[in-house]
């Protein structure tokens, strides 16, 4: 049994896995949530999880296409130095993956930006 929370967070939603990828929650469940309420991607948080097994990385795969197929981008978060990131990168690149929680779930990393002053002579 995979323990799991799923958050809705607006236009990203967080999956957070608290459980070895064994398996995962219904997918077809999922997909018409984030669909009904406007969702365009769903970050998977796998930092909590120990490992990821063959049939987890099947309903990843899963997971991935059928929300590919509405237009939701999913996203995975997991460990440095973990199993289940080695796992994913025997995919191939398969899937986009991050170890940083920020790029994540913004995609890139946030960039410092300098104020424009108008005004002021330089």
């Amino acid at each position: 049994m995979i323990l799991f929370r799923l958050y809705d967070v607006g236009r990203t939603w967080l999956l957070r896995l608290c459980s070895p990828l064994t398996g995962g929650p219904d997918i077809l469940g999922i997909r018409a949530a984030m669909k009904q309420r406007g969702a365009k991607s769903l970050v998977v948080d796998t930092t909590a999880a120990e490992y990821a097994d063959s049939s987890g990385l099947r309903w990843l795969l899963a997971l991935q296409q059928s929300l590919a197929s509405h237009g939701i981008m999913i996203r995975v978060l997991a460990s440095r130095n973990s199993k289940v990131l080695r796992n994913l990168e025997l995919l191939g690149g398969a899937f986009e993956v991050t170890t940083d929680a920020r790029r994540a779930w913004y995609r890139k990393a946030w960039r410092k930006v300098r104020p424009h002053r108008q005004g002021i002579p330089a």
